[in-house]
């Protein structure tokens, strides 16, 4: 896999968006992963230390723990309002879907934000429920599991 090895900032590689997607297996169940290796080349990383994690159960999931056409459409639409929420305040650097659930993974440089997110995120989202939770993570340790950088 070839990497771009322009100096840029998190944000920057965002924009950027060079998505990759792996399949796996995790404790015995289909995983799906697309994550932004952009990200990995970004000369500020470390300003970005805590990791925020948007868990959304599947309502339907598939005899797989995999979500139906119907439902892909609808984490979607999930994403969009995660992404239009985050501007300015962090960076989508990761989506996991296994187990009958899908996370969005981001990071941030300041927990400010997180609460008044968590609540619009709550009110924007219908008909999915919603889990937000927010740690310290300097080492980017969640996103080096999937992306070696």
């Amino acid at each position: 896999m070839f990497r771009r090895r322009n100096p840029q900032t998190v944000m920057q590689a965002a924009v950027e968006s060079a998505w990759h997607v792996y399949e796996g297996v995790h404790d015995g169940h289909p995983m799906y992963t697309r994550f932004n290796i952009a990200i990995g080349d970004a000369n500020d990383r470390t300003r970005y230390a805590i990791r925020v994690g948007v868990a959304v159960p599947l309502n339907d999931p598939d005899d797989r723990g995999l979500p139906s056409a119907e439902e892909l459409d609808e984490l979607a639409a999930i994403e969009e309002l995660i992404l239009t929420a985050i501007v300015d305040h962090a960076a989508l650097v990761g989506v996991i879907t296994t187990q009958s659930m899908r996370e969005f993974l981001l990071y941030t440089p300041t927990p400010d934000w997180i609460a008044d997110f968590d609540t619009r995120i709550h009110e924007l989202v219908v008909g999915h429920e919603v889990q937000i939770s927010a740690k310290t993570d300097p080492a980017w340790t969640a996103y080096r599991q999937f992306v070696s950088s």
